[in-house]
């Protein structure tokens, strides 16, 4: 053999190598198996949610946190009230995080978790109808007004409560016409809302008002006339109280609907 040839031998048998020593087209390169501990880490590592709705009375690790195992049904905070929100800041999450042993750490001071409870809302109506409703049995007139002296607009319940409302206790004087109420929401819940209301009650009476905008020197008919309910205490002397009073009269000045008419 000459040296050339050799030399092509030589050069041939180094570029083939075997098959299987050659890495696969596409292979993924072998990972560690610390590699492999530090990415499973970083997939499994708590996570802090952004905004939380609870519909019960405490606030659960798992209800803060993503991927924290069993340690989720761990007690970590009442809830705020039902209808409230709570705002939870990074000190008090990494306080938690450190005793709960989380691999997790606030990513700035400014961090923080808004925790919202769910609620359903008794509106001050439905609270004032059942006033109402015990005041008849007590033998208040039913055609009267109520008017809560106590501020009052609407109450929270816990979302998953019953949405009844009912009277413990009201006391009724006829003469005053005043009241004193103690009234539970939900009904018979002592861990629900219990309230102290206190108001009086108003004769009602009917006036006949215009059904429609009307201007001067128009002549009422009684197809322009309605009837409303208003407080007695709330009609002046010289407030028209009788239809025969209003028909056929000229308008004075321009009247709106429902305008009380003197």
């Amino acid at each position: 053999m000459t040296a050339r040839n050799l030399f092509i031998a030589a050069a041939l048998a180094a570029a083939l190598v075997p098959v299987a020593a050659l890495p696969a087209a596409g292979a993924a390169k072998k990972t560690s198996p610390a590699d492999a501990v530090e990415q499973s880490e970083k997939v499994t590592a708590p996570l802090l949610r952004d905004s939380v709705i609870v519909d019960d009375k405490v606030i659960y690790l798992g209800d803060l946190f993503i991927n924290v195992g069993e340690k989720a049904d761990a007690a970590v905070a009442y809830a705020p009230a039902p209808g409230d929100r709570a705002i939870f800041d990074a000190r008090w999450l990494y306080r938690v995080a450190r005793a709960y042993r989380l691999n997790w750490r606030p990513l700035s001071a400014r961090q923080q978790v808004v925790v919202e409870r769910v609620s359903q809302v008794i509106e001050r109506a439905e609270i004032v109808d059942t006033i109402m409703a015990a005041l008849f049995e007590k033998g208040a007139d039913p055609a009267s007004e109520l008017d809560l002296s106590t501020q009052l607009t609407r109450v929270h319940i816990a979302g998953n409560a019953t949405p009844t409302i009912g009277v413990d206790d009201i006391t009724y004087d006829p003469r005053s016409q005043r009241f004193a109420a103690v009234v539970s929401i939900p009904k018979g819940d002592p861990a629900g809302e219990r309230l102290r209301l206190t108001g009086r009650l108003y004769p009602v009476v009917k006036i006949p008002v215009v059904s429609k905008v009307m201007a001067r020197n128009d002549i009422l008919t009684e197809r322009d006339v309605k009837w409303i309910r208003i407080r007695a205490d709330r009609i002046m002397p010289d407030t028209v109280t009788k239809l025969e009073d209003l028909v056929g009269m000229s308008v004075k000045r321009g009247l709106r609907p429902d305008d009380v008419i003197r």
